[in-house]
């Protein structure tokens, strides 16, 4: 329940960067926690990368699409998302490429 916790409190807790792999400058998913209804996803970029809460990004691994995910928060160095859509026979990992569909973007 880390990211629940993080959205009561307000505030991501420090594992969730210890979790990032180490891609430099590049938006990936650093946690997933499973859910009753859905999933929630931990990005490691946010506000100061340009993000902001209704945007999509779409989710890549070896250059393949994945799937999309709403952000529905976002703080200064990291968001929480919801997925919004999977391709056939995918699923979310830890590592997995985050990129904005829209919107002008600041990489990290």
């Amino acid at each position: 329940m880390i990211l629940a916790t993080c959205l009561l409190g307000g505030m991501f807790f420090p594992t969730l960067q210890a979790e990032v792999p180490d891609r430099p400058g590049e938006l990936v998913i650093c946690i997933i926690e499973p859910g009753d209804l859905t999933d929630l996803i931990g990005i490691n970029g946010g506000l100061e990368q340009g993000l902001l809460p209704g945007m999509v990004l779409s989710v890549f691994r070896n250059g393949q699409r994945v799937g999309e995910l709403l952000l529905t928060r976002v703080q200064e160095q990291c968001a929480v998302a919801l997925i919004a859509a999977l391709e056939p026979k995918k699923t979310l990992a830890v590592g997995d490429r985050a990129t904005p569909k829209l919107g002008k973007f600041k990489p990290i």
